[in-house]
């Protein structure tokens, strides 16, 4: 605890009291993507996770900005186009009042996923939350916690806000 109590302190802008913190690897034991697309009927089918971790694999042993890039741009050519009956279940201990069978994949989907994710997928650091809660009780209701994420906003919002 005391590594991160460390590196929080390193990340608090005093003028602002803001603390900037990494969701993947910082707050979760991984990254919430590669989980969220291993998981069958969240984001991808069962025959395109297959592809996904073709894709992971590469870009990761040949990792250049141009592989990331095209690494996310295929992984978004995998989500699944169409809302189906197994996401719906998967999902259906979360609100969700705005998606049903048959509709377009669409943002609401990335954050339900997401939230999903980190609520039923990943480990959360229980440090790294009791960091931020003691850092909550140091500077009050003033602090703002900011969280980076090279992912997909409505997605790491579901995680966020699973976490």
């Amino acid at each position: 605890m005391k590594i991160f109590k460390n590196f929080i302190d390193s990340n608090i802008n005093n003028d602002s009291d803001i603390i900037i913190l990494d969701v993947d690897r910082t707050i979760i034991n991984t990254t919430s993507w590669y989980h969220a697309c291993m998981n069958e009927d969240l984001l991808l089918s069962k025959s395109n996770i297959e592809v996904f971790k073709e894709l992971n694999d590469y870009t990761f042993k040949n990792r250049t900005n141009k592989n990331l890039q095209d690494f996310r741009l295929n992984t978004l050519k995998l989500i699944e186009q169409k809302i189906n009956k197994n996401f719906l279940e998967k999902v259906s201990s979360l609100s969700n009042d705005y998606l049903k069978e048959g509709d377009y994949t669409n943002i609401w989907r990335m954050y339900l996923s997401g939230k999903y994710t980190a609520m039923y997928l990943v480990k959360v650091y229980e440090e790294a939350m009791q960091c931020i809660e003691y850092y909550f009780k140091y500077y009050g209701t003033n602090l703002k916690v900011v969280f980076l994420s090279s992912g997909y906003e409505p997605f790491i919002r579901g995680v966020v806000d699973g976490i």
